[in-house]
């Protein structure tokens, strides 16, 4: 557990200072974990704001509903961010392209949720123009 948290807490220093040491294995590891969490990271906050609000289950009020929130959306960045800064560092140490291959397989993914953000609080009428 100690070494878990450890990591954890070097993962988050790496979020907010965009250039770090040498990525270990350990920081790796870690983080390919959390990358494939996602899902279950969204629905635990998703858990939480619902028992939060304390109004407990109404059919079709979605009032309360977790798409309406931008935290799901950020923590779901969270950790393919953190993938962009590695593979970057990376690339950074061992001059090796695939890195930057890699980069841009989270970067496409960073721009989906971003849009995919976007997407819950604009509303469109169903024509497109070149405005939109």
């Amino acid at each position: 557990r100690k070494w878990f948290f450890q990591t954890l807490a070097i993962i988050a220093q790496r979020v907010v200072a965009f250039f770090g040491p040498e990525v270990r294995f350990r920081e790796n590891y870690v983080a390919d974990v959390l990358t494939s969490m996602v899902a279950w990271i969204v629905d635990f906050e998703n858990t939480i704001i619902y028992y939060a609000a304390g109004h407990g289950f109404h059919p079709g009020d979605s009032s309360n509903h977790p798409k309406h929130v931008l935290t799901a959306h950020i923590l779901t960045g969270i950790p393919y961010y953190y993938r962009v800064q590695e593979c970057i560092r990376r690339y950074l140490d061992t001059q090796d392209k695939w890195q930057l291959v890699n980069c841009g397989k989270y970067l496409t993914s960073l721009s989906a949720i971003c849009i995919s953000s976007i997407g819950n609080y604009v509303q469109l009428d169903g024509h497109w123009s070149a405005g939109k």
